[in-house]
């Protein structure tokens, strides 16, 4: 995010890096970095950085979820040896998160790492593409080595879709809940057919996907060229954990595969079944008409002008109008 969050009491994440994991007189810079969670560089006064990571709660579930998925990416770095996974280590308690602001906010620290990323967000460079192949491959083929009951299995509907299908029930009506209310209901009520189109597209895929996919593998998520760190000796970190899933392995490929890329690399690291066109279309589907419904339910209620609320607006813009391949027929 590009500002950090105004309720969070500075001093209690103070606290929390002390007691938690033992960074004494922690000296704090926030990141504006990313989108979702706010990050801060933090150095002890033994000299050593970390990468601080907090996230905002609305409810328990998010942050029981967001405790299984950083405790999958410790896993798969402890248990199963992936030294690419860069995740959050524990505290001195053994806890992944340490929960502050009253339960509003978790935070979560990991070593920080002199690397540089791969690219903005976007897909990953073809000069890049087989060794982040042969990486998700080696992720995927790693699924057996995590207890089976920590990996939280994806749900395939569309994140969201109840409050975007409230705001496209109401779209008739004004939208007075901040200063972007008018602009998105616009941008909104001129692509409305498109999105309804695209969404009923969405969910037959769905029921597609979920019949012809037998093998799900643990996920990262968002393997774009921003979450990809190389250091300078070319070793990778794959980072930013929180979305890791159980799910099918089209869920990752997508963001490296097009109709040009070769996918032996990935194939070299795991035995799996060819890969299904389906699948990397609704996971295509998936990231752009989840974005739409995160940034039309951020300004269909109330909220302020600020630079991260700027920056959705510019995003949202990304993915409205509806992309044409979206609308193409099923073959």
């Amino acid at each position: 995010m590009l500002a950090p969050p105004v309720d969070l009491d500075l001093a209690e994440l103070t606290m929390a890096l002390t007691n938690g994991w033992q960074i004494l007189d922690p000296a704090i810079d926030y990141l504006a970095v990313g989108f979702g969670s706010h990050h801060w560089s933090v150095a002890g006064r033994d000299g050593q950085r970390w990468f601080v990571t907090v996230d905002e709660h609305g409810d328990a579930g998010s942050l029981a979820d967001l405790r299984r998925a950083f405790t999958t990416a410790s896993a798969l770095r402890r248990e199963a040896g992936l030294r690419f996974v860069a995740a959050p280590i524990p505290d001195g308690n053994g806890a992944i998160l340490n929960v502050v602001g009253g339960g509003a906010f978790s935070v979560a620290v990991s070593p920080w790492l002199d690397a540089a990323p791969l690219g903005a967000y976007g897909p990953v460079p073809a000069a890049d593409r087989p060794e982040v192949l042969r990486m998700l491959g080696a992720l995927h083929a790693a699924t057996p080595d995590v207890d089976a009951t920590i990996p939280l299995p994806l749900d395939l509907a569309l994140p969201d879709l109840e409050t975007l299908s409230a705001a496209l029930d109401a779209i008739d009506d004004p939208w007075t809940s901040g200063p972007y209310g008018e602009p998105a209901h616009a941008l909104l009520r001129s692509d409305r057919s498109r999105l309804t189109e695209a969404l009923a597209r969405y969910n037959d895929l769905v029921e597609r996907v979920h019949a012809e996919s037998s093998r799900w593998v643990i996920t990262h998520g968002e393997p774009h060229a921003a979450n990809i760190l190389r250091e300078r000796n070319g070793a990778m970190h794959l980072i930013d954990w929180d979305t890791v899933r159980l799910a099918p392995r089209e869920r990752d490929l997508w963001f490296v595969l097009d109709a040009d890329t070769d996918v032996s690399p990935y194939i070299d690291e795991i035995d799996s079944e060819p890969v299904s066109a389906a699948a990397l279309r609704l996971f295509r589907m998936r990231w752009d008409l989840g974005e739409v419904a995160i940034y039309v339910s951020q300004f269909h209620a109330p909220h302020d002008d600020d630079p991260n609320t700027r920056e959705a607006w510019e995003n949202l813009g990304d993915y409205l109008p509806v992309h044409g391949d979206h609308l193409a027929p099923l073959s």
